[in-house]
């Protein structure tokens, strides 16, 4: 959940659009620190993103 609301953020702050946030998170050192996924980990799929925001809301 943490994850998710961290990725919320860094979308909102930058108006990146969900296939933005997910490539930017992807290929940032300091993003994935940020959002707490480890280099070992994979950013969670654009429509997995997507999906929660619908389920949680968008703010």
């Amino acid at each position: 959940m943490e994850t998710f609301v961290r990725l919320m953020l860094l979308k909102q702050r930058y108006r990146w659009g969900y296939r933005t946030l997910v490539a930017e998170v992807s290929d940032s050192i300091h993003l994935r620190r940020f959002c707490r996924i480890s280099l070992s980990e994979r950013v969670p799929d654009e429509s997995t993103v997507r999906k929660l925001t619908r389920r949680i809301g968008p703010e």
